[in-house]
């Protein structure tokens, strides 16, 4: 049986490009999120990711972009619920995105081990039901209930490791002597004096930032921004059938530590799945899900600019404005203790400024509840003719605290304070 709308219908009877989906064929690799896992699943189906980090949003294409002005991603429905958020593949993502973050993808605060099947209507027949929001595909998400007479009490732990496929070693970054010798030389051949490190500080706002040849360093920015990543995903489930009632309650722990260093996402859910029957043609069933994900961002922007003026760093200036012979700390200026100082945190060319939490903050919270209740009453003497009701309602709210101080902002520190809150109730009587 495949789920197709507001019913189900035997696979082979259908007309339509439907593809389904198991629930154990999402869940065979780790993800942060369900539609990362249907990359490869379904014909005609292409799955992008925006970013490496966990809890990015991903792009999901049905039979390529259907669209040049207009929206090009698929309607997404879990338990008959329309999603919030836009389905949550945008590529923009959830919540506030600033120093160079990515938003929260709405989909990875929904646990995949919750997940029973997944249907992808891919053709026009999809507008039938939801109208002008199928064009673009629809993706039908069914959640687990109780099956057979015996009750089953599952856990699950997975562990995972992550790294870069080809990273910047693999593509040959230079060195510092190196990047130093070919600077010289094409200054030579272009006729100018060898190579003086303060007309690339000319724009950096610290007074300290001042360096002779002999007191330049050769830094690997690439080891100081990223690490081997890992995750840790521990699900716990209970349920069981009886003929007149069933259900299937979950809790799932997830935690995910990205290969740039300070980015990390933990995700807690709830789920509860209730379906009975209190009279023998009325059935009642109920849906619930509760979770909570916690984001700390890694800066991975560029130079300070805008009224925010703060120098990200990060992976991305790490690739294109960082030069490997300015050194992490200054080579003779010390602090007030006498401990070392940062050498020119303020220009954002120096990596380890925002990477310690004393200095930078970028934090989400994000709170989802989706809930629905659904009546059927079959019709006595009628075989196959029922009734149905169904009222849902998708809740999400994201809450981002940015922060700086003076080490990577001039004159003063910076603060800034965004909530955004998505609802809908949706009903079919």
């Amino acid at each position: 049986m495949v789920v197709v709308g507001y019913g189900t219908q035997v696979k082979r009877d259908m007309l339509g490009a439907v593809s389904s989906i198991e629930g154990k064929e999402l869940t065979a690799f780790s993800a942060t999120s369900m539609d990362q896992s249907l990359q490869g699943l379904a014909a005609g189906v292409q799955v992008t990711g925006s970013s490496g980090v966990p809890g990015a949003p991903t792009r999901v294409l049905i039979r390529g972009t259907n669209s040049l002005f207009s929206g090009t991603e698929p309607l997404w429905i879990i338990d008959g619920m329309i999603l919030s958020g836009q389905g949550g593949g945008e590529i923009g993502g959830f919540g506030r995105n600033a120093g160079g973050a990515v938003g929260l993808n709405p989909l990875a605060t929904i646990n995949p081990n919750d997940i029973e099947s997944v249907e992808v209507l891919k053709d026009a027949a999809a507008t039938a039901v939801y109208g002008s929001r199928g064009a673009n595909g629809v993706i039908i998400v069914t959640t687990k209930s109780g099956k057979g007479g015996k009750g089953t009490l599952d856990l699950n732990v997975n562990y995972g490791i992550s790294d870069v496929v080809r990273g910047p070693n693999e593509i040959g970054f230079v060195d510092g002597p190196t990047w130093l010798a070919l600077a010289d030389e094409s200054r030579l051949n272009a006729g100018l004096a060898e190579f003086d490190p303060n007309e690339v500080l000319v724009s950096g706002r610290d007074p300290n930032a001042v360096l002779t040849r002999d007191q330049l360093a050769d830094v690997n920015y690439f080891d100081e921004v990223l690490r081997q990543g890992s995750s840790t995903d521990i699900n716990l489930s209970s349920s069981r059938a009886t003929e007149n009632l069933n259900y299937y309650i979950s809790g799932n722990y997830r935690r995910d530590e990205s290969i740039l260093v300070g980015d990390l996402m933990e995700r807690m859910s709830l789920r509860s799945n209730f379906d009975f029957k209190p009279l023998e043609n009325l059935s009642i069933g109920t849906r619930l899900q509760l979770s909570y994900v916690n984001r700390e961002r890694a800066a991975n922007g560029g130079a300070p600019g805008g009224n925010a003026n703060v120098g990200n760093g990060g992976y991305n200036f790490a690739n294109t404005g960082i030069i490997p012979i300015l050194p992490l700390f200054h080579p003779t200026v010390t602090g007030r203790n006498g401990n070392p100082i940062l050498f020119d945190p303020l220009s954002g060319r120096n990596v380890l400024a925002n990477l310690d939490r004393a200095n930078y903050i970028n934090d989400q919270d994000t709170y989802r509840a989706i809930a629905g209740v659904n009546l059927q009453y079959n019709i006595p003497f009628v075989q196959g003719l029922s009734i149905r009701s169904e009222l849902a309602a998708d809740f999400l709210h994201a809450s981002n605290i940015e922060w700086a101080n003076t080490v990577i902002r001039e004159d003063s520190k910076y603060g800034f304070d965004n909530a955004q809150t998505f609802q809908r109730i949706n009903y079919k009587l």
